[in-house]
């Protein structure tokens, strides 16, 4: 369960995480690059993003996929929730230096602080470092390959030792602007993997001030 709620985790905001993970080839992804530019472009004009998504769990030893839905908000330049809907409500919200989850439903909200519970602070740096095309902190952590470009589809490989003990590889397909990731696949070892569908997305259109 720690290890699903790991990947889950970092992966599942792939509009930003993609970006923040990975090491790219310096012949590929370099300023002078069409995927680059295309992408410093996206990424330049996202101030807000609200979708709704779709994750399916594929496990080897079961039948059928473990289904959840649910809910991603971002507001730049230090917001963002994430929310599962169903078949549980349970998620977290950032703003700022401050936090909260929940679990269980709503009726009871825990805050804290962002830097005293590691996995939200990791997670919150990974999205803000994108949106400020911070490209120094974004080559670290996977080799990235385009597998095409209409729409822009990329494969991450994971370069360190403890990322290659969970994951093979993570695919991550764009909408035609770029602007927002349409789906992901995390392919773990053995046979087991995850998709993720991010539908009916809005691009800097009005969030409520209460989703953070």
């Amino acid at each position: 369960m720690k290890k699903y709620f790991y990947l889950v985790l970092i992966l599942f905001l792939p509009h930003f995480v993609f970006a923040v993970e990975l090491q790219s080839d310096a012949e590929l992804f370099h300023e002078n690059s069409p995927v680059f530019a295309k992408i410093v472009r996206a990424a330049s004009v996202v101030k807000r993003i609200a979708s709704n998504f779709s994750q399916k769990r594929h496990l080897f030893m079961l039948k059928d996929p473990l289904v959840s839905k649910g809910h991603f908000y971002y507001e730049k330049p230090d917001k963002l929730r994430w929310e599962v809907s169903d078949p549980v409500i349970s998620g977290f919200a950032v703003n700022g230096k401050n936090g909260k989850r929940w679990k269980n439903g709503t009726s009871q909200v825990q805050t804290f602080k962002i830097s005293r519970v590691p996995f939200v602070k990791l997670f919150a740096e990974q999205v803000f470092a994108w949106t400020n095309a911070d490209f120094k902190k974004l080559q670290e952590g996977y080799e990235i390959l385009v597998l095409g470009e209409n729409p822009l589809t990329l494969k991450l490989v994971p370069i360190s030792a403890k990322g290659k003990e969970y994951i093979d590889d993570i695919r991550i397909q764009f909408a035609d602007d770029a602007r927002y990731v349409n789906k992901i696949k995390i392919c773990e070892k053995g046979e087991d993997f995850t998709e993720i569908s991010f539908y009916e997305t809005v691009v800097n259109g009005p969030i409520p001030k209460n989703m953070f």
